[in-house]
């Protein structure tokens, strides 16, 4: 009993029966099948032509098979007359030759006139009626119609019952058409028990070997692939191979159907190294059978084809599906299903190679011709609307990706019934459209009940499962729900490794994923080993290296870039585009997007104008290939935007944002990521360039939409409230900025921990927002913990952690604490240097803030080699025109202003004005920031008039811009009250200091170093004035919250003091 090949204990060997019975039962099979005529001892000239047909059939010569058949037909009508039972296996025959010559129709008339002679002969009930019913219940099987087969082997089963009863062995053929028709309709269970009912009664009568028995089991090998029992379904296949190739000998032509089996298991598994020569031998086998053109089958070929797809050998697979064209087109089945599979694989072909034009035009041809054959239900069209649905996502087309894929899934329902494997499979690829699409919630809702589906009938280590896991795990990833991504995407890794494709294409998939999110995390290190794990797989690919190579690499060199490994970057993304351009050419989308990683990482080391370049490359490629309105063309502008913005071409960064935004409107509709992506550059774009109000209503209208697709808590959203924030910072709003950039860090603390570096990025921005509402001491503390998580999760040299540094340094500048900020500025300026180069902005940036401290510090002749090398660099890299440059510019004016060099600091004013009236306006802030230095320095050489039209151009820019209670607007009265004092008008100036006491008192808390600057000025007034109780008040308030704040020692609260002291000697 064990040593069958199912290890199932209904089958044991049975003692044969005896020569008499097998002799009794081959005459009634002879009698039944051959009718009368056939008894006879010379056969007839109508046997003999039926013979004749049949061997033609076999050998795939269908054309010369109906000549032959057709001529017994006419023999026997001639002879018997047309309603002679011995017409039944003629017409069977026909039947038969038509179904092979592709003409469904024609078969079923032969059918149904057997059917008709059968019951007209020996009555409804007769056994040789079921005999038709089970031929026309196979025909409407083999061609889907399985509401019609089970209409006929209903019927065909009461009969036999009746007749023969459960256990004849006439119920064999018709077990196991039930069970196959069980199988296609998703009903494993009933195919089971059909199919083990078949080889129960033959196992009565028959050996073990015997083809019978072989055949029925080839069904079960067939059920158990369905159900993804490989392992099982490999040993059993293998076993039936060493049956047939004792009994048959290696090289019958029979062996050639389980050997096809054995190599589809390898395919299914990803094994392609054990499949092809398995493949090989089967077309051997039927070369030797019938000569190398007749031979082969088509099919035959398309599984060929479809092996060498597999394993990514496209000209190979190319050559098997010309030889499969080559073979319907000289036997006239020009619409025969092998056509439509042909144009099938030739559409995933393309897809995979990224042509989506030729992959549109195969996949349209494939739909025809299933849809003029089969017609619109029919299960086999669901393959060519999957993969126009997957032409349509990759065209950027999401609304009709989700149309044709929609559409599929419908015929699936309804032709095999909501349970079935297929049905899951179409489930699957409608969630990834909808994830495409943004559509998460629908997308989910696909994904968990394709798994339900498959976890109902398939093992739970099976491919299929461990791929929804991973899908669910992904989507969890986009939504930003890691607490439920980690778990899912790490048993989907489980199953992969543990699974008998471990090693594959698809255990490689698994490891890309699980890298993503290791790198979303901010685990560079665990990413960077998972993604060279998955690179070695793909590396490795039994037909060779994978086109997925490619994406392994651009993989790589993304882990690479953050973390500032920039040499390692370049390396595997320039590996990436050589392959892309060698595999499919110089014009292909797989070059955009090495080109397009290239670019970031031209940007990310300052080199704008090469970034320039390779974005222009890479939009050229895909406009070329998708058409101006893809999404991957809007990607590229929107890189384009980001690299004209940082070279100031503000105008041109906005009109490619714009464009970017329209593109993905029309692609994804007004509520995806991708478009709130878009809203907020726009919306920072115009921030940059003075256009509040509008930049406003982007930046919330982006983070409404990201709070509406992606959830309150996810890690976009929490950038969204980060960008507005900003502006609200802008604009002096502090509270609402405060409540933003709390929510943002609350969220990413949840989401991603408290190390790692995007935590560390909000952290900076609340200390950034402290240091400008002058909390000096909590901006610090942040400061100082942002540092701490810099170096933890990037390390000590990375150009993010000189960043903090430089803020930091910044801070202490502000604080009079130069020793320390010139500690660390120094060394963020080497980390820079080495990491970015010493032409970077970064480090332009950097030089700029030593230069600073030394200014302060009275130390001119060291900060002026410095401002002058930051103006360099920043020219070399922006052009002379550019808003850092006028920043630059105004720096190095006001050291020249400091050391009395008043001419040459008013040179360096006028040309940051120029600069800025012309790229920003004559409204912008910028502006109103230059014209209070002007005014202020033309104040110090005694030009107060030209001081006051100064001051007064600054106030109505900062007060049309902000109202007028803005921090900014304060600052410029304060300005112009130090005028009216030097001027003696000392009543107007009150005035200004009082309304500048105001607006700080309001926007600031009182322990603000701002709120103490306005006091020391009201201090300093009416000391000079004379009046000074008032004077004492102010002071000794200014001097407690400097105090506070800057401490004993520092200069600052030193001359504070001094003040405070003076004023109470004047006042005794």
């Amino acid at each position: 009993m064990n040593d069958h090949p199912l290890h199932i204990p209904f089958f044991s060997m049975k003692i044969r029966k005896s020569v008499l019975l097998l002799l009794s039962l081959v005459l009634v099979v002879w009698a039944h099948g051959f009718g009368a005529s056939a008894l006879a001892d010379e056969p007839g000239e109508e046997d003999v032509l039926l013979r004749q047909a049949t061997k033609l059939l076999a050998e795939d010569d269908a054309e010369e098979a109906e000549e032959k058949a057709v001529q017994a037909i006419e023999l026997i009508k001639s002879r018997q007359g047309k309603d002679h039972p011995e017409l039944i296996r003629s017409y069977h025959l026909m039947a038969r030759i038509k179904q092979a010559r592709n003409d469904g129709a024609a078969a079923a008339s032969y059918a149904k006139r057997a059917w008709g002679i059968s019951e007209k002969a020996y009555g409804k009930d007769h056994p040789e009626v079921a005999q038709c019913l089970i031929f026309l219940g196979r025909s409407a099987l083999f061609s889907a119609r399985y509401v019609e087969a089970e209409e006929y082997l209903g019927p065909a089963n009461d009969i036999l019952l009746k007749a023969r009863g459960a256990d004849h062995e006439e119920m064999v053929p018709l077990l196991v058409l039930r069970g196959r028709l069980s199988s296609a309709q998703g009903n494993y269970v009933a195919a089971e028990i059909h199919l083990k009912k078949a080889l129960e009664i033959q196992e009565k009568n028959l050996d073990i070997d015997h083809p019978d028995i072989l055949r029925t089991l080839g069904a079960i090998v067939s059920l158990r692939i369905k159900t993804g029992q490989y392992a099982e379904a490999e040993s059993l296949s293998k076993r039936l191979v060493a049956l047939r190739e004792k009994t048959l000998g290696k090289d019958h032509a029979s062996l050639a159907w389980t050997l096809r089996d054995l190599a589809g298991i390898f395919v299914s598994l990803g094994r392609y190294d054990e499949a092809e020569p398995l493949y090989l031998r089967v077309l051997e086998l039927r070369e030797k059978r019938g000569g190398q053109r007749r031979g082969a089958s088509a099919g035959l070929y398309v599984s060929l084809a479809e092996l060498y797809q597999g394993m990514a050998q496209y000209d190979k697979a190319e050559q098997y599906c010309n030889r499969a064209e080559e073979i319907n087109i000289e036997r006239g089945r020009l619409e025969h299903p092998s056509m439509a599979a042909v144009q099938q694989i030739r559409a995933e072909m393309a897809l995979e190679q990224g042509d989506f034009a030729r992959a549109e035009q195969f996949g349209k041809k494939a739909l025809h011709l299933r849809e003029s054959k089969l017609g619109a239900q029919h299960p086999e069209l669901a393959e060519s609307l999957m993969v126009l649905g997957r032409v349509a996502n990759a065209q950027g087309d999401a609304a009709e990706s989700v149309r044709l894929l929609g559409r599929a899934l419908e015929v699936r329902k309804a032709a095999l019934g909501a349970g079935h494997l297929d049905v899951a499979e179409s489930l699957a690829a409608l969630g990834m459209a909808l994830l495409s699409q943004g559509k998460y919630q629908e997308a989910e809702a696909a994904y968990r009940e394709a798994r339900d589906i498959r976890e109902k009938v398939l093992p739970f280590d099976h491919k299929d499962i461990a791929t929804n896991v991973g899908q669910l795990g992904h989507l969890a990833m986009v939504m930003g729900r890691y607490d439920e991504a980690e778990p899912l995407l790490e048993q989907a890794l489980r199953l992969r490794e543990t699974s008998r494709g471990a090693g594959g294409l698809d255990h490689a998939d698994s490891l890309a994923v699980m890298a993503d999110f290791h790198k979303g995390a901010g685990n560079f290190a665990e990413a960077e080993r998972l993604h060279a794990r998955a690179l070695e797989m793909r590396r490795n690919h039994p037909g060779g290296e994978h086109p997925s190579v490619a994406v392994s690499l651009r993989s790589l060199a993304a882990v690479f870039l953050e973390m500032a490994r920039y040499r390692k970057a370049e390396e595997a993304v320039a590996e990436a585009i050589e392959r892309a351009k060698k595999k499919f050419g110089d014009g292909h989308p797989e070059v955009a997007d090495g080109l397009h990683i290239l670019a970031n990482l031209r940007n990310a080391q300052g080199e704008y104008d090469k970034a320039e370049q390779l974005c222009y490359e890479a939009l050229g490629i895909r406009e070329a290939k998708n058409g101006k309105n893809h999404p991957s063309v809007a990607e590229s502008k929107q890189l384009l935007g980001g690299t004209y913005r940082s070279t100031g071409r503000f105008a041109e960064a906005e009109a490619l944002y714009r464009d970017a935004l329209a593109i993905r409107q029309a692609a994804f509709g007004d509520n995806h990521p991708l478009v709130a992506q878009s809203l907020s550059s726009l919306g920072s774009m115009c921030l940059a360039r003075g256009r509040y109000a509008e930049a406003e209503e982007h930046l919330k209208k982006s983070l409404e939409i990201r709070q509406k697709v992606l959830g309150a808590d996810h890690q976009d959203t929490a950038a969204g409230m980060s960008s507005l924030a900003r502006l609200y910072m802008t604009l002096g709003r502090y509270e609402e900025a405060e409540r933003l950039l709390a929510r943002s860090m609350t969220m990413r603390e949840k989401l991603l921990g408290t190390d790692h570096p995007r935590y560390a990025t909000s952290i900076r921005a609340m200390a950034s927002l402290y240091e400008e509402m002058g909390k000096y001491h909590e901006a610090e503390a942040l400061y100082l913990k942002a540092l701490e998580i810099s170096r933890k999760s990037r390390g000590e040299e990375h150009p993010s952690t000189a960043r903090v540094m430089s803020s930091l340094a910044r801070l202490y500048l502000e604080l009079g604490r130069y020793d320390t900020a010139e500690q660390l500025i120094g060394k963020a300026i080497k980390i820079l240097e080495v990491k970015l180069g010493k032409e970077h902005l970064e480090t332009a940036k950097a030089l700029q803030t030593l230069g600073d401290i030394f200014t302060a510090k009275g130390m001119y002749a060291e900060a002026e080699p410095l401002c002058m090398q930051a103006l360099g660099i920043r020219e070399k890299i922006l052009g002379k025109e550019h808003p850092t440059v006028a920043e630059s510019r105004s720096t190095l004016a006001s050291l020249y202003r400091h050391s009395g060099q008043l001419g040459e600091a008013e040179q360096e004013y006028r040309e940051a004005l120029h600069i800025q009236e012309k790229v920003l306006g004559k409204e912008h802030l910028d502006v109103a920031a230059t014209l209070n230095s002007l005014g202020a320095l033309s104040q110090e050489r005694g030009d107060l008039q030209a001081a006051g039209v100064a001051f007064q151009q600054g106030l109505e820019i900062r007060e049309k811009a902000f109202g007028k209670n803005h921090p900014a607007v304060a600052e410029s009265l304060d300005t112009l009250g130090d005028l009216c004092r030097a001027a003696g008008k000392n009543q107007e100036a009150e005035q200004r200091y009082r309304t500048a006491l105001a607006i700080r008192e309001k926007v600031y808390d009182k322990g603000s170093p701002f709120v103490a600057d306005s006091m020391h000025k009201l201090g300093a007034l009416y000391r000079a004035g004379g009046s000074l109780e008032k004077s004492e008040h102010f002071l000794r308030k200014a001097h407690a919250v400097r105090s506070a704040i800057l401490g004993e020692k520092t200069s600052q609260s030193g001359r504070i003091s001094q003040r405070v002291g003076l004023a109470v000697r004047h006042a005794a």
